[in-house]
This record gives structure tokens, C-alpha cells and sequence, in this order.
């Protein structure tokens, strides 16, 4: 049993490496709960629209896209009410790693962001986070 215990907290930090980001403090039994609700009951970004809301973590993880089994990168943003929101929005990613990077990681009580849409010249869109 220890070995098992052994290999998944040495996949959590391989999972966590630098290619990847968790705000989370996982030091904690609260916070492994935050991470632990957030990558297993996230709603989907698009049902919170372009509401303001406040961010207070971000977890990334490698993923798969499942209508063309592409690998991607999942984000999950975290508010302040504990909710957690899920895309593979590659915008949405660079938004959330330049905040916190800019952030070191640590938003504090949260910082207010609204998901904006901006059109590109093909046609798509291309969705980030704007702090407010």
C-alpha cells in the first residue's frame, strides 16, 4: 500500500511539472480538496459566459480533445465560491499562465476576470481572460 501511495504522489508531481500549473496549495487536506473538485466536477467555461467573476486558482493538465482525439491542455479556473470552470481554450490557457505568472501563483482572495471573445480573421475567435 505504501508503494501505491508512493507512485501516485509522484505522479501528481510529475503531472504538476513545469509544463504544467497548479495555484493550489496541495500542501493542505483543504486544498488537496480544492484540486481534487475542481479536476473531477468542473462545469464547462461556456455555461458561465462573459460574467465577471473571481479567480483565485488555476490547474492545468494535459488532455485530449474528443472530437478529434488531439492532444490539448485542460485549464481549470477556480472561483472564489469554489466553483470550478473547464476549457481547452488555447486563449484562455495563455491568459491563465500570464496571470499567474504575473500573480507568482498566489491571486490572494482572487482577482475579478471576464472571459472576452475577439474575432480573428478567419473567422474564429480566440478567448481570454481580462482582468478587471
Amino acid at each position: 500500500m505504501a508503494d501505491n501511495k508512493e507512485i501516485q504522489a509522484t505522479s501528481f508531481d510529475e503531472l504538476m511539472s513545469s509544463d504544467f500549473i497548479c495555484t493550489v496549495d496541495t500542501d493542505t487536506v483543504e486544498g488537496k480538496k480544492v484540486a481534487a473538485n475542481a479536476l473531477n466536477a468542473a462545469v464547462s467555461l461556456k455555461e458561465l459566459g462573459d460574467k465577471k467573476f473571481k479567480l483565485v486558482n488555476v490547474i492545468t493538465t494535459p488532455g485530449t480533445r474528443s472530437q478529434t482525439n488531439e492532444e490539448c491542455i485542460n485549464t481549470y479556473l477556480i472561483d472564489a465560491k469554489g466553483t470550478a470552470y473547464f476549457t481547452q481554450a488555447t486563449g484562455i490557457l495563455r491568459s491563465a499562465k500570464n496571470l499567474a505568472a504575473i500573480f507568482n501563483g498566489d491571486f490572494g482572495d482572487g482577482i475579478d476576470v471576464q472571459v472576452v471573445s475577439n474575432p480573428t480573421n478567419t473567422g474564429n475567435t480566440i478567448k481570454s481572460l481580462k482582468w478587471l
